[in-house]
């Protein structure tokens, strides 16, 4: 249930037009009740997507400048900047963006308030952004209350512009400077200047290895040149019915010389478990006997993904401007997670899991997520699968095999 303030002031922020006045590089901040910063972003000047952003702390902030002042080309690492934000938003949308009961409150609230609802992004929506997760609707009283501070400090920073009391916010450029901070002191506002030093390295996860995988690595004969990459699935994935939907991690692998290929496997909650990615990849080089002389990546994401390991290993990594053989792999797959195939593609795509399912051993196997698991166990009683490879999953699971 949204609060009526929150609609109220949601409202009222319409009528200012602030995105008019603005960019969404011009940023300012407000002092929140719990002592926190808060950073806000004010977006609509192209007159697309009209929305108020609050970036709340620290982690708020990096998650703000890791989208304004991300220089690389690479997708990967465009798309980490998205999938890492941490905000709160109060956006206007059009009523196809709502689920009955979200759209019904709205016109509740509007009908009772004689608010007429009609034209383009009439309706006020609120919504969570999360690192890794789906954008969510703001659930929580204090997210409600922190919305409604955001929202009443704009109001106030349109009106500040309007009366010309304060000279628009200065372009959050690069370097560092002072933006405006508003500050509540009963029922007035104190306007105030605020220093911040923008974040403009980007770290990535580092994945954790021990030394007896390097070395057992090193005695492999290197061979072969990989191309790897380090991906986000832009499905969201579902593990419990309550739970948030979150955007899943896999590596793709490939040889550029013969037809070796990793087993994709998907890593929930990649920033903190992404040496569980690493796991994968190192039993997939020890129980295939197979080491690459080389890896080659194309983004920063994939490149702090192997750096460790390749210098500890003697593996060189090279970063590549381009890899378009990659970029199709990749393209292929998330079609497939995201069911964009010809029902003509299916008997294919089976015997492609089947061909896996060859290739991968048991103990990888046992590492797989549950979710996965239990599709494979479908798989298995189903009948459909090649008696070898039920044996497999029955010695890595346990099922029990169809009679």
């Amino acid at each position: 249930m949204i609060l009526n303030k929150l609609y109220e002031l949601a409202f009222s922020y319409k009528k200012t037009k602030l995105w008019k006045k603005l960019y969404d590089t011009q940023v300012f901040a407000v002092r929140l009740s719990d002592g926190e910063v808060g950073y806000m972003c004010v977006m609509g000047a192209a007159g697309e997507h009209c929305a108020l952003a609050l970036y709340v702390g620290d982690k708020g902030f990096e998650s703000m400048c890791r989208l304004m002042f991300n220089n690389s080309t690479a997708y990967a690492d465009l798309n980490e900047s998205a999938m890492n934000q941490n905000c709160l938003q109060c956006s206007f949308e059009n009523k196809e963006m709502f689920l009955d009961e979200e759209l019904n409150e709205v016109r509740r609230y509007a009908s009772a308030h004689n608010i007429k609802l009609g034209g383009k992004n009439a309706y006020p929506q609120f919504m969570k952004y999360a690192s890794e997760y789906m954008p969510w609707s703001v659930d929580s009283k204090k997210e409600q209350e922190q919305l409604c501070e955001a929202l009443a400090a704009a109001i106030e920073m349109s009106r500040l512009i309007e009366s010309k009391s304060i000279a628009k916010p200065g372009d959050f450029t690069p370097f560092t400077k002072e933006i405006p901070i508003l500050e509540q002191e009963k029922d007035k506002y104190k306007i105030d200047t605020l220093a911040v030093s923008p974040i403009l390295k980007f770290s990535y996860p580092r994945p954790e290895f021990n030394d007896i995988q390097a070395a057992k690595i090193k005695r492999l004969r290197k061979s072969e040149v990989w191309e790897c990459r380090v991906s986000r699935i832009s499905k969201p994935l579902q593990t419990e019915q309550e739970e948030i939907p979150t955007y899943p991690v896999i590596l793709l692998a490939r040889s550029m010389d013969s037809d070796t290929m990793l087993p994709p496997v998907p890593v929930i909650h990649y920033n903190e478990n992404s040496s569980e990615l690493m796991e994968h990849f190192i039993n997939f080089m020890l129980e295939n006997r197979k080491c690459p002389k080389e890896i080659r990546v194309s983004d920063e994401l994939s490149y702090s993904f192997f750096e460790e390991l390749c210098k500890s290993t003697g593996i060189e990594l090279i970063m590549c401007d381009e890899m378009e053989e990659m970029d199709d792999a990749e393209q292929d797959f998330m079609d497939y997670m995201e069911g964009d195939i010809e029902d003509d593609d299916i008997a294919s795509d089976f015997n492609d899991i089947i061909d896996i399912l060859s290739q991968i051993s048991v103990a990888e196997l046992k590492t797989l997520p549950s979710y996965i698991v239990s599709e494979f166990k479908e798989l298995a009683m189903s009948g459909m699968l090649p008696k070898d490879i039920v044996d497999k999953l029955n010695k890595a699971f346990g099922f029990k095999n169809k009679k």
